[in-house]
């Protein structure tokens, strides 16, 4: 830091119309602690600096680890959404073939039923025309029978 001088107050102070001669001091004086200080203070700033762009590389390098791992997230999420779509689907498919297997089966047991009341009437009027003789249905006698009980 220079020296500071008041001109206002005194105009003429240090005021050197002569030419200077070199060199014009005779000794200096070396200040060791500033000089280790001014050391330490440029050291610890190229330290700060090295730190800051490891840092800072470090961080680069991250971040691309870190896109790169999103990615493949969203890769894992988007098949297997895709998956589940596909799943959905089939789902949807064995359902709708299991309602046609049972609607035919529920046709085909009330065809099997059908046929097999037609083959009971048949032969129970088969053994009980046997039985008795008569040529009256079953189902006649059945029905006088249920007039008697009502009355």
């Amino acid at each position: 830091m220079g020296l500071y001088f008041d001109h206002d107050k005194f105009p003429e102070l240090y005021k050197n119309t002569e030419a200077i001669q070199e060199p014009n001091q005779q000794f200096s004086r070396n200040d060791a602690l500033a000089d280790l200080l001014e050391e330490q203070k440029k050291e610890l700033q190229r330290m700060f600096n090295h730190v800051m762009n490891t840092m800072d590389e470090k961080n680069g390098n991250l971040r691309t680890v870190i896109e790169h791992d999103e990615q493949m997230m969203m890769d894992m999420l988007n098949q297997v959404l895709t998956r589940l779509d596909r799943q959905e689907a089939l789902t949807e498919k064995i359902l709708r073939q299991i309602n046609h297997i049972r609607s035919i089966l529920f046709e085909r047991t009330n065809y099997l039923a059908t046929k097999i009341e037609d083959g009971y009437k048949v032969t129970s009027t088969y053994v009980y025309k046997l039985m008795t003789g008569s040529d009256q249905p079953l189902s006649f006698l059945l029905r006088n029978d249920k007039k008697e009980e009502s009355k």
